[in-house]
């Protein structure tokens, strides 16, 4: 399953897309 931060919540309010990309490269950088 996905992990969504607490920290992320307002950026994916306000730019869902834009979120989604960010979370794609973290999950990247932790190697899932």
């Amino acid at each position: 399953g996905w992990l969504v931060l607490e920290e992320e919540s307002e950026t994916a309010a306000a730019d869902p897309a834009g979120a989604v990309k960010t979370n794609r490269q973290t999950m990247r950088g932790y190697g899932a």
